[in-house]
């Protein structure tokens, strides 16, 4: 076993079929991995390049990691659970990996909900808060590691030891909830290479390594840093029966958590939300076990067997639980009513409808067996701001509040009233006294994990706006459980009410709602689309994130700074965005603007036959080709509108998936960016580029055919530029942008979607601002067909 990293060329996943000839590659020392098992090892380059190397190149692997993970995951049978696997500075991949798929929980919730557990070894996670002492610790892994004296300037230590303590706390904050284990090392490594003065430190000890996390475990071997991939050398101690114990679990529940996950994708996230815990998990302190049962022993034997489809065990020593502990439990107050004070409304009549519609929805069975087996259920009111939603939410909750052992109102709007809340729920049902609620925190996990067990209880919210709960950020870790009564959901900052529908889709939700208003839409007599026209890059396939990943590493390569996010949506979908006045003035490169665009255009046309499909694009594409208006039944036509050139146009789309993409455009109806009927300095934000789309969708048209009009057009589209250039040809508009770019327009969503960002200089202006001719989704697989009259032949 080498002591040091070897470092590929390029990143990638490398399937280890047989592990007799991969010895080099530790993961396939695991015994008796089975023909039904897939092991995969990620290798990548040396992150740290340039005159001025960094930690944050280390963090871009996450998402390179991620990617590859997705790809992988969707070549096969989703069902199947993954066990991650890492060692020493891999950890810091896996972790960043992690945190993205939690924020664009979107897009990866799939993965994460498969991930059965992670194992890290020997990777360091946090060496106490101080910058400085961080950032030292950290340098002397990566000396031991990969040889490498990694010297940081000075005026950076402050900001490269932030990078790092950043990234611990973003892990610790996701509150990965499945079963992890981290390993420390008993005895001390070698970290210079000195012959005559080695010097030998223990690099990862148990405070290093522990994560925080709700189910890990923590445990140390008798083996030095380098060896800990070798675990079954270690001798003496806990240490490899608790390793092999937490293996032989984690391996026995996988094939069941993830098909409960998966079952009940709605609520069952593996990040900052309910969870159903596996027979591994301990009990939370305040947990009710007469309302808890183990599952029984033929239950078990099923399980087992599902599991070792996939996973032999042989070699391993098998370890089983021991008897739990059970402690006195708390009494808890029950009835217990927090309706936030509020008396009841003596002036609330009608909506007699509604409210027994919520009843039938939300009012618990009579019969106990039932009601305690009976899923989450929630339920929403969706309407213009100031209609009387959470009136009618909070008039229900005062008529039924005696059909429930507990009834909550909770202000959603902010995550710390969220967390207030949660602790004042804790106080109020004795779940801790007030010597004990000292972190809101740790209330919020208490009070979750009573929550997840089958009682009767009612939680309302209000104001839960297009960042908030549904929207998959970071408040997702506030997601209500059991019965669920959301007042207002739409943006409290919008006089319109958002696509609430495609938002709950985000989560594979049948939430059931109401959507009531009186006043009608500005906008309402769309014509039928006849015609989707879709940009390519960043929308299609990942080219985007391709270019991101390439100019990051020239930028770091010249000691500059990586891309911000406001840089990022202001470059992005522009052509040549890199070589303009807004990234170089910028950027502020030691080297010429040729100079630049050379090395990124080779950098690029490397990586350009790595590009994927994105999620939904394939599936979308093949329904639209085959799909009709509903009102006209005209088909539905579809062309391509990409500012890329027909060079790297032919390196995006080499790779096989992404060529396939390419059989719903005919030849003649895919616009490029050097097409010339595009006039020179016309690409986009104007319009010019889908109007030739346009024109060639009509030439092609049978004669006699009516033509079809812009207003007829339906565009797809990921960059601002782009929304802007669909409404400046009078097109309708979805937009499916980047998380980034998102968040950064946040505030000015209306003008983006209006197309008046104020960016771009461009004529054509008569279209701007009609909000309701564009919308916004989190990706391709949240269209909504009905909305657009589209009839999709089952």
């Amino acid at each position: 076993m080498a002591t040091t990293i070897s470092f590929t060329t390029t990143s990638h996943l490398q399937v280890l079929l047989d592990p007799d000839t991969s010895q080099d590659k530790w993961l396939a020392t695991l015994p008796g991995s089975g023909p039904g098992a897939l092991i995969l090892a990620y290798e990548y380059a040396t992150p740290f390049v340039g005159t001025k190397p960094s930690w944050e190149s280390i963090l871009m692997l996450g998402y390179d990691l991620l990617k590859h993970l997705s790809d992988a995951r969707s070549q096969s049978n989703p069902a199947l659970p993954i066990v991650i696997v890492c060692h020493s500075l891999g950890g810091i991949v896996v972790k960043q990996a992690l945190c993205i798929a939690n924020k664009q929980y979107p897009r990866y919730g799939s993965v994460v909900n498969a991930i059965a557990g992670v194992v890290f070894l020997s990777a360091p996670h946090r060496y106490g808060d101080k910058i400085t002492m961080s950032l030292l610790r950290f340098r002397d892994v990566l000396e031991a590691t990969t040889g490498r004296n990694l010297k940081i300037p000075n005026a950076n230590i402050e900001q490269e030891g932030a990078i790092l303590l950043d990234l611990a706390d973003r892990f610790e904050g996701i509150s990965f909830r499945t079963p992890i284990l981290s390993v420390y090392e008993l005895r001390e490594s070698k970290i210079s290479s000195t012959p005559l003065r080695p010097k030998y430190q223990l690099l990862v000890n148990r405070e290093a390594c522990s994560t925080q996390a709700p189910m890990e475990t923590v445990i140390g071997l008798n083996l030095n840093h380098h060896e800990t991939c070798l675990f079954t050398k270690s001798v003496g101690g806990e240490g490899l029966p608790e390793f092999n114990k937490f293996i032989y679990e984690t391996l026995h529940d996988a094939m069941r958590l993830v098909a409960l996950r998966l079952e009940d994708q709605e609520y069952q996230y593996a990040t900052m939300s309910a969870y159903s815990p596996t027979m591994s998990e301990l009990p939370l302190k305040v947990e009710q076990l007469e309302l808890t049962e183990w599952p029984s022993n033929e239950a078990t034997e099923c399980s087992s067997t599902r599991a070792k489809e996939g996973t032999s065990l042989s070699g391993f020593e098998l370890v089983y639980p021991t008897i739990l502990n059970t402690e006195v439990r708390k009494t808890l107050h029950l009835p217990c009513y927090l309706l936030n004070t509020h008396l009841a409304n003596e002036d609330f009549c009608g909506r007699e409808d509604i409210l027994e519609r919520l009843a039938a929805e939300l009012l618990p069975s009579k019969n106990i067996v039932t009601a305690s087996g009976t899923a989450l259920r929630q339920f929403a009111l969706d309407g213009f701001g100031g209609m009387g939603k959470t009136e009618i939410a909070r008039e229900f909750s005062r008529r039924h509040k005696a059909s429930f052992d507990a009834v909550f109102w909770v202000v959603a709007d902010e995550i710390a009233k969220l967390d207030y809340h949660y602790q004042q729920i804790s106080l109020a049902l004795g779940l801790e006294d007030s010597s004990e609620c000292k972190s809101q925190v740790v209330s919020r996990e208490i009070v979750k994990g009573w929550l997840s067990n089958p009682r009767k209880h009612l939680s309302g919210s209000n104001n839960m706006g297009f960042t908030g709960v549904l929207a998959g950020s970071s408040q997702r870790r506030s997601a209500p459980t059991q019965r669920t009564l959301q007042a207002e959901v739409p943006n409290p900052n919008s006089d319109l009410t958002p696509s609430f529908r495609s938002r709950c889709r985000q989560f594979g939700s049948k939430l059931p709602f109401i959507q009531y208003s009186w006043l009608p839409l500005r906008q309402s007599n769309f014509p039928a689309i006849r015609a989707c026209i879709f940009d390519m890059d960043g929308l299609l396939i990942n080219s985007e994130d391709i270019i991101t990943l390439c100019t990051n590493q020239l930028l770091e390569k010249y000691g500059r700074p990586t891309f911000t996010r406001s840089i990022r949506a202001q470059t992005m979908g522009i052509p040549n965005s890199t070589n303009g006045d807004v990234f170089h003035n910028w950027a502020k490169l030691p080297i010429s603007r040729e100079q630049f665009a050379l090395e990124l255009t080779e950098q690029m046309h490397l990586r350009f036959p790595n590009c994927t499909p994105l999620p939904g694009a394939e599936k979308l594409l093949s329904n639209l080709s085959c799909a009709c208006s509903a009102s006209s039944g005209d088909r539905i036509e579809l062309a391509l509108a990409s500012s890329t050139k027909s060079q790297s146009h032919e390196l995006k789309t080499s790779r096989s998936e992404t060529k396939q993409l390419l059989r719903f455009f005919q030849p003649d109806r895919r616009i490029l960016g050097d097409d010339p009927r595009v006039p020179h300095g016309r690409g986009k934000p104007a319009p010019d580029i889908y109007l030739v789309a346009l024109q060639a969708l009509n030439a092609a048209a049978d004669s006699g055919e009516k033509a079809i009009m812009p207003n007829e057009c339906l565009v797809f589209e990921d960059s601002v530029v782009g929304v802007e250039a669909g409404r400046r040809a009078g097109m309708r508009v979805v937009w499916v942008p980047h998380l980034d770019v998102a968040v950064e327009y946040q505030a000015r969503l209306k003008d983006a979607l209006a197309g008046r960002t104020g960016m771009f200089e461009v004529r054509d202006d008569w279209q701007l601002g009609e909000i309701e001719w564009a919308e916004t989704i989190p990706s391709l697989e949240h269209f909504n067909y009905e909305k657009y009259g589209i009839d999709v032949p089952s």
